[in-house]
């Protein structure tokens, strides 16, 4: 006997997918552009995975703020979290490159990974969130006895 969870819109988690996997590629396109020469195309890339990054975390949070947010409130508010964060980064990140200020490196690296680290939490709860349970196991009770599945991201009390 397993417990299912309840099924999350798939938009809202092609949207982390699409999200999570846009700031992997920001770290590694970031790390490729620092001190190199010919560096302006992948800049120019950086900059439009960036554009990815922001408009799959809108859709995200949006998405989590109007069908997720009473049975799983942490990823949709970590959903909404995410674009906010991503959405000032993108705006620094022009600032930076369009408007030469690049005082505001020492803020834009840090985000980076502040997003990343987010970005990997959600796509863990997304992933807890789908996952099938087996029953609780005690050996102390009949076999014959309903078992409840242990909850990692409690859904909301509804009433």
């Amino acid at each position: 006997m397993t417990t299912k969870r309840p099924d999350l819109p798939p938009v809202f988690v092609a949207a982390i997918a699409i999200c999570s996997t846009a700031v992997l590629l920001q770290a590694v396109t970031a790390g490729i552009f620092v001190n190199q020469d010919g560096r302006d195309s992948w800049v120019t890339v950086h900059g439009v995975i960036a554009d990815v990054t922001w408009v799959s975390a809108l859709v995200a949070a949006v998405v989590g703020l109007l069908r997720v947010r009473r049975s799983r409130p942490v990823l949709a508010y970590g959903t909404s979290t995410l674009f906010v964060l991503t959405l000032a980064q993108t705006g620094i990140g022009h600032l930076i490159t369009d408007k030469g200020m690049d005082g505001l490196i020492v803020v834009h690296v840090p985000l980076a990974v502040l997003i990343f680290g987010l970005a990997t939490f959600l796509v863990v709860a997304l992933a807890r969130a789908h996952q099938v349970l087996p029953p609780v196991l005690d050996p102390y009770v009949d076999e014959g006895t309903d078992h409840s599945a242990v909850e990692p991201f409690p859904v909301a009390n509804r009433d």
